[in-house]
Parts: structure tokens; C-alpha cells; sequence
């Protein structure tokens, strides 16, 4: 009875670092309390929130003898296609034996903790004390990964979750867990790039290089598509993990490997569309490959999308009457007859509309159209423009800027070069 009255007085004295949570009941366990406080901790100590009034009251509620030093974040590395199946969870369903898992590992080492359901459905915060000063020191790092990678492979024995950890560097009071949570987060990151049941160490010099969109609507779409015409499925399997791998040397975030691949199934999408095909089975290929990258957890699954997004393209292409040159041409003729009255539209125009670059575009134009670019885009526009002087009230000017010329003098040079004539002489 007077453990149970102290214990109830440890509690009000807690309440008092932590106003609000503290006083709402645990719906979730029937022991109530241990899981509660951890929680709070957590939320107290990473926010920046927690008061050292009544510390080491908290210290005998969470039941150890001394402040953490260092924080480990844990993933549930399965946690996307669980969701994407089972939306109603308001956390992960086997979240709980993972936190038991962690807390026997770690009992069983003698390690001082706070184990914590923490922030979001899948992830878990671990506060630990261990000895070192510096994630810096190799010996530490090496020892402390050590650790990390033992957990790892318990939680997966005990419980068959797989599970990846990010670590923060020491912490030597707890004003620096703030700092220490944005690290974790920054080391968890990179388990998108090596894949599941990773131990990440915050590295402050580790950088980020970008990349940009030029990479894949100039340089993978260009690859892409010219095997697809082909249909190439071993050139496609390699050009896919070739992108992947670059994504991975780079250090690409997850969120930007989503958007660029997404952004790349569109413009293929996109151009298959303008080369006649179906634009609805079109649609529903793009929708249903960026939907299983918004499920999917790591780099490494992302290239099978990529190739499964090309193979049912490749399908799709292969069952089309058109050939890749007659699909070329009747984008090329698409973009030419919406653009040309444009004096700026040119060869970097319609090569950059294209997804080709400059060169690549002109050879290719004139294997199939038989005539350089320049040359069939000047007939066109002097073609349309004698159309437009049998319109009496347009004046030469006008002609000249509906035609797409950016002058009238050079307007009248190409056309009297092309026909034999001025325009003034060809229109009487």
C-alpha cells in the first residue's frame, strides 16, 4: 500500500514536467503506466520540453538510474505494404512484440533504456546510456553498430520483423536529444538506398548531392523508349538498374526517387499516348506503377517497378500497328503543326519536346523524313505561308508572323528560295 501511494506521488510530480499527456488515461494497455511514461519521455525529451526539476523522480518512474546519452530510431521496415493493406491501424500491429523484443535484447546486456512506440505507426524510439563520448571515435561507432545490428538480429529471431536503426551521435545533456532525434531521422533516411534491416550512423559531413530532372526526361527516357521500340526487355532490365544505381551513389531521398521515377512514367506515358496509342490502358499503367512506388520502402525494390511499368509498355507497343518510325513521325508532325508559328520553335525546341537531345533528334529526323530539320521545318512554315497570302488583308508582316518567321526580309528570301518567286510576285 505505501509502494502504491509513492508510486502515485512519483506520477503527479512527472505530471508536472509533462502537463498534458500525462494526465490522459492509456487506452492501450492494461498495465498502464511503464508505456505511457516512456512515451511522454520521448515526446518531452526530443521537443525540448522536459524540466529537470523533478528528474530524477522521472528517473525512478521510467525505472532507470541515469540519463540516456545517445538515441536510437527504429524502422518497421515492412510497415508500407502492411498499411497500404490495412488502412484502419492507428499504429503497426506488431509493433508491440518488437518493443518487448528490444526491451528483453537490451535487459539481457545489461543496458539501461526507455523504450518508446513513439512518433508515427512504424517507427520506435530507444533511449540508451552507453559508454563513449563521440560517434566519431571509430571504436565506439564499430561498437555501438555492433549493438545496433545484434537488435537487429534478435527482433527478427523473436518476432520475424525486419527492422532497420538510425543513430544519433552522443548526447552529454538532455538539451541535445532534440539535435539527436533530427539526426536519427537524417541516418534512417539513407536504409531507403541500402535496404532493409540497415544500421545508418549520423555522419554531420555525409552529403546529398542532387540530381536533377534533366537526368531522366533527357537521358533515361531517351534510353528507355528507344528499347522499348525495340522491344528489349534484357536493355531495359539494365538501363532500370543503372538508374537505380545512380539514385543510389548520389544519395538520392526517397522522396525525390518517388517524384523523378513517377515524373518519368508520365512523359513515357505521354509520348506512347502522342504516338497513338491507347491513352486509357496508357493512364492505368502509370497510375497502378506509381502507386506500388508510393508503397514501396527501399531503392532497391524500386527498379522492378521500373521494369514491370516497361514490360506491360512493351506489351502494349508491341500489339500497336505502328512502327517506332511511324509513332516518331506522327509526334514530330504533332509538334511541328501546333509550334511552327512560333519563330522560336526550332531544332532544341522540338528535340527537347521529344526527350532527345539536339543531335540524336537530327539524326533520327533525318533517317526517317529523308531531309535535315531545318530544311523540312522552312517548306513547312513557306507552304503555310502561301496559304496565308491568298488572304488579301493580311499585310506581308502578318503573313511572316503567322508562318512563324521572325522577320519579314527573311521571310521573303526563304520563300523566294523555296519557289522561285517573292512572296508579292506569288501571291499576284
Amino acid at each position: 500500500m505505501n509502494y502504491d501511494n509513492e508510486r502515485s506521488i512519483w506520477s503527479l510530480k512527472a505530471a508536472d514536467d509533462i502537463p498534458n499527456l500525462f494526465r490522459r488515461f492509456n487506452a492501450e494497455t492494461n498495465s498502464g503506466n511503464y508505456e505511457l511514461y516512456g512515451r511522454e519521455f520521448a515526446y518531452s525529451i526530443i521537443f525540448g520540453n522536459l524540466r529537470t526539476a523533478n528528474l530524477q523522480t522521472i528517473l525512478r518512474v521510467l525505472e532507470i538510474s541515469r540519463l540516456p546519452n545517445i538515441m536510437f530510431l527504429i524502422q518497421m521496415d515492412n510497415h508500407h505494404k502492411m498499411y497500404a493493406s490495412y488502412p484502419e491501424f492507428s499504429y503497426y500491429p506488431y509493433k508491440a512484440g518488437v518493443v518487448h523484443a528490444l526491451q528483453a535484447r537490451l535487459k539481457k546486456k545489461k543496458i539501461e533504456n526507455v523504450i518508446s512506440r513513439f512518433l508515427g505507426h512504424w517507427t520506435i524510439a530507444a533511449f540508451l546510456h552507453l559508454d563513449g563520448k563521440s560517434i566519431a571515435d571509430e571504436e565506439t561507432k564499430s561498437r555501438v553498430a555492433a549493438l545496433a545490428s545484434d537488435l537487429i538480429s534478435y527482433v527478427d529471431e523473436k518476432t520475424n520483423e525486419s527492422i532497420s536503426i538510425g543513430i544519433s551521435d552522443f548526447c552529454v545533456s538532455h538539451a541535445q536529444f532534440p539535435r539527436a532525434y533530427s539526426e536519427c531521422k537524417t541516418a534512417l533516411s539513407f536504409s531507403f538506398l541500402t535496404g532493409k534491416q540497415s544500421v545508418e550512423i549520423f555522419d554531420r559531413h555525409k552529403q546529398l548531392p542532387a540530381i536533377t530532372k534533366t537526368d531522366l526526361t533527357r537521358v533515361y527516357f531517351t534510353h528507355l523508349t528507344a528499347m522499348l521500340d525495340k522491344c528489349d526487355a534484357d536493355a531495359c532490365r539494365a538501363i532500370a538498374e543503372e538508374m537505380v544505381d545512380r539514385f543510389r551513389s548520389a544519395n538520392v531521398a526517397h522522396i525525390t526517387a518517388r517524384l523523378l521515377i513517377a515524373r518519368l512514367f508520365g512523359r513515357i506515358a505521354d509520348y506512347y499516348t502522342e504516338s497513338g496509342l491507347e491513352q486509357g490502358e496508357l493512364s492505368l499503367i502509370a497510375q497502378d506503377s506509381v502507386i506500388e512506388l508510393l508503397d514501396c520502402g527501399f531503392l532497391g525494390e524500386m527498379s522492378e517497378i521500373i521494369i514491370g511499368f516497361c514490360e506491360r509498355i512493351s506489351k502494349l507497343n508491341s500489339g500497336s500497328r505502328q512502327s517506332p518510325e511511324e509513332r516518331f513521325r506522327r509526334h514530330v508532325n504533332d509538334c511541328i503543326e501546333r509550334h511552327s508559328s512560333d519563330c522560336l520553335f526550332g531544332l532544341g525546341a522540338i528535340a527537347a519536346m521529344c526527350n532527345y537531345s539536339p543531335s540524336y533528334f537530327s539524326r533520327l529526323f533525318s533517317r526517317v523524313y529523308g531531309i535535315p530539320f531545318s530544311q523540312y521545318l522552312a517548306g513547312y512554315r513557306v507552304d503555310r505561308s502561301k496559304k496565308l497570302l491568298m488572304q488579301e488583308s493580311m499585310t506581308l508582316h502578318e503573313v511572316a508572323r503567322k508562318a512563324g518567321f521572325c522577320s519579314t526580309s527573311y521571310f521573303c528570301s526563304v520563300f523566294k528560295k523555296k519557289t522561285g518567286k517573292s512572296p508579292r510576285q506569288y501571291a499576284q
